[in-house]
């Protein structure tokens, strides 16, 4: 299932990237993660772990739309990418376009070489931010 509601850490959805054919399937991949954001009055932090090995060309003004959409909601709080899963390229891409996209982005969107490293990055940015651990 590419979207599931963490069972132990509400309001961190986990999202999946499966092999992706083309960008339409990513782009409503990222529409179904904006409507469960939406859905929600509460802070959203999303993990995310993919079976991509190489993203198809033409992508990048796609991911870009998606984080931009994304940073348009006051309750996201962060996008963790699990970085083993992910090649250098996809990653230096991503903080180029995360770079690119300013300050707020580059605070909010990370890669992570695990999801234990991620949940615990997210618990540490809640009370930070939040004030309190809103997870437990």
């Amino acid at each position: 299932m590419p979207l599931s509601w963490d069972e132990n850490h509400p309001n961190i959805l986990r999202m999946h990237i499966p092999n992706i054919r083309n960008w339409g399937e990513y782009d409503t991949l990222m529409d179904d993660v904006l409507a469960e954001i939406k859905a929600t009055d509460e802070r959203v932090d999303v993990i995310v772990t993919r079976d991509v090995v190489r993203y198809r060309n033409g992508g990048l003004p796609h991911i870009a739309k998606a984080i931009e959409a994304l940073l348009e909601h006051s309750n996201f709080g962060l996008s963790i990418s699990i970085a083993s899963e992910t090649s250098k390229f996809q990653e230096s891409m991503m903080h180029a376009i995360v770079r690119r996209l300013g300050d707020e982005a580059v605070r909010r969107f990370h890669f992570k070489p695990s999801i234990e490293v991620a949940y615990a990055f997210i618990l540490e940015d809640r009370i930070a931010v939040d004030g309190e651990s809103k997870s437990e």
